[in-house]
C-alpha cells in the first residue's frame, strides 16, 4: 500500500483474491472487527467452494477464543512462545525453524488445492465496535 491509500479497500480486495487464510489466533484477534470479517469470510468461501480456507495457528492456549474457532483443530506453535532475547540462540530456536518449514509446505500445497477466485466470493463485514473514551486524565 502507499501513503494516502483507503487501507480498508486495499485489505477487501486482498482477501478476495485470496485463497486461503493464515490466521494466527489470540483474543486480539477475535476483538478486532477486521480480524473477525476475514474469518468469517473464509468460512463463507469454504461452505461454497467444499474446501477448507482457513489455516489456524496459535501461541496461546485459547481459552477465551469464540466457539466457532475453537470448533477448529490449530496448528499449535504454544511451545515456541518464549520471550527470552537470547531465544534465536537456542535448540528450541531451531525446532520452531524446522516446524514453519513443515508449515510452509502445508500452506503451498493447501493454496494450490484451493480453487481461484471467483467474482462471487463475498466479503462479510462485521459491524466494528464503537470506540470507548479513554478513562485516563488528560495531560495539560
Amino acid at each position: 500500500m502507499s501513503i494516502g491509500d483507503d487501507w480498508s479497500e486495499e485489505i477487501k480486495i486482498a482477501l478476495k483474491h485470496s485463497r486461503c487464510l493464515v490466521a494466527v489466533l489470540s483474543t486480539q484477534y477475535f476483538n478486532s472487527s477486521w480480524c473477525v470479517s476475514e474469518w468469517k469470510s473464509m468460512e463463507e468461501r469454504e461452505s461454497r467452494l467444499g474446501c477448507k480456507t482457513i489455516y489456524p495457528v496459535t501461541f496461546f492456549d485459547g481459552e477465551k477464543f469464540p466457539l466457532y474457532a475453537k470448533r477448529r483443530f490449530p496448528k499449535d506453535l504454544s511451545k515456541w512462545n518464549l520471550p527470552e532475547d537470547h531465544y534465536n540462540t537456542t535448540v528450541e530456536y531451531l525446532e520452531f525453524q524446522r516446524e514453519m518449514k513443515i508449515i510452509t509446505e502445508e500452506l503451498a500445497i493447501k493454496i494450490e488445492s484451493v480453487p481461484p477466485w471467483r467474482p462471487d466470493f463475498p466479503i462479510l463485514e462485521v459491524p466494528e465496535e464503537p470506540e470507548t473514551k479513554s478513562t485516563m486524565p488528560a495531560f495539560r
